[in-house]
């Protein structure tokens, strides 16, 4: 699977997988995850991948192709839900070194841990009757029967991010 990520652009510098725990109730879900949080934002929408077995030709040409569609519309840093399995991230870019792209990989890992328990957390209360929906960046995001229809949920709206951050 990470070579065959590689293999879709020189620009990649990083592919990255973990078995993050947060992330984990969305993957096996099947749903993607709402990405409500400032420090995920820039990640777009966080996609639960159709089911492959892991270690296995399907998946990697699987992840090649939904890594080749997001680099159609100019997005290298990415993350991916491996259903029932983990996270991926890709991160790069034309003149960033391994080690730079790597570092941004693991914070991404670290922040979208946070936004799936958060997001999980918002989940309950609408369940409960106690959110009308998704709230990041004091915006309504979508719903949870939008989650449940399948559609990737993040602040449309929001602010490019000028630190660089």
């Amino acid at each position: 699977m990470h070579e065959a990520i590689y293999a879709t652009s020189p620009d990649i510098k990083c592919v990255f997988h973990a078995h993050a725990d947060q992330a984990m109730f969305w993957a096996t879900t099947g749903l993607n995850m709402p990405n409500i949080t400032e420090a995920t934002q820039k990640l777009k929408e966080i996609k639960t991948c159709q089911w492959h077995p892991m270690c296995t030709e399907d998946l990697a040409q699987y992840m090649k192709k939904e890594v080749e569609k997001r680099l159609e519309k100019g997005r290298i840093r990415n993350a991916f839900l491996l259903n029932s399995h983990g996270v991926l991230f890709t991160n790069g870019g034309k003149d960033m070194d391994p080690l730079t792209a790597l570092h941004g990989s693991l914070a991404d890992v670290d922040t979208v841990e946070w936004n799936a328990k958060i997001a999980y957390k918002q989940t309950v209360l609408q369940m409960n009757g106690m959110l009308d929906g998704y709230y990041g960046e004091d915006t309504k995001i979508g719903t949870w029967d939008e989650v449940k229809a399948g559609k990737c949920l993040y602040n449309t709206h929001m602010l490019e991010n000028k630190n660089g951050d």
